[in-house]
């Protein structure tokens, strides 16, 4: 009589194409130190599978770091799957830091392409955040509150490391209501909040300006609001 055996356990093959590299972006590509950076990629598959976790490598300053792999927590019935992320610190960063990176995905093979499959190489710049200090000059340079008498001078200075500024947006807007006239005689009304003074001044130095009669019409005994805003080498601002 033929005996016949037990039935093994059944045994999964999971069957599909190793993914093409994945679509990458970061949320930005000029960081101040401190700030998180978000780095986003897009599961690029051949097959029809979902992402089932992800490897990144960051190169620092040159210096290539170990790799990390990035499991993928969405559920799996889920119709679709959006963009994975990696949140990146960079409060350890020195001032003027380079970060590259880059990632690449597996699907339901749950292997990484044997042809290297990661997606082009990304970087990052870190600089110090840029902090700009102005004040109020008189004629002989001393710094000043109340303006009295022309010509006056609004004077920058910024501390940025090795970045350099590009150039200074300057704004004046009155902080009170009052009826005056305008360079043609006509009256006219100036609103808290209206501008009356705007330049950009293009500068890689200190801000310096001029104010005088020639450029603008202040109202004595009313106050007005300075406002500057940098702008850097790097692509940061600051504003004061």
């Amino acid at each position: 009589q033929n005996q016949v055996s037990a039935w093994s356990k059944p045994i999964t093959v999971r069957v599909g194409s190793e993914p093409a590299p994945p679509t990458t972006w970061s949320s930005t590509t000029t960081a101040a130190v401190g700030e998180d950076v978000y780095l986003y990629w897009l599961h690029n598959c051949e097959d029809g599978s979902k992402e089932t976790s992800a490897q990144l490598i960051l190169t620092i300053d040159g210096v290539e770091q170990p790799v990390m792999t990035i499991p993928r927590a969405d559920d799996p019935d889920e119709e679709e799957q959006g963009a994975s992320d990696y949140k990146l610190e960079t409060d350890s960063y020195k001032e003027g830091a380079e970060i590259k990176w880059k990632v690449r995905t597996a699907g339901v093979t749950r292997t990484y392409n044997k042809d290297g499959g990661w997606s082009i190489q990304r970087t990052i710049n870190v600089y110090k955040r840029p902090e700009l200090g102005i004040t109020l000059r008189d004629k002989d340079g001393g710094m000043i509150d109340v303006v009295k008498s022309f010509p006056v001078y609004i004077y920058g200075e910024v501390n940025a490391g090795s970045q350099t500024p590009v150039g200074y947006h300057v704004t004046i807007t009155s902080n009170d209501t009052y009826d005056t006239v305008d360079n043609l005689g006509n009256d006219k009304t100036v609103s808290i909040g209206d501008e009356i003074f705007s330049e950009y001044i293009d500068s890689t130095g200190v801000l310096d300006v001029e104010l005088s009669p020639k450029n603008i019409d202040l109202e004595g005994d009313k106050s007005y609001k300075i406002t500057c805003v940098v702008s850097m080498n790097s692509g940061l601002t600051d504003s004061k």
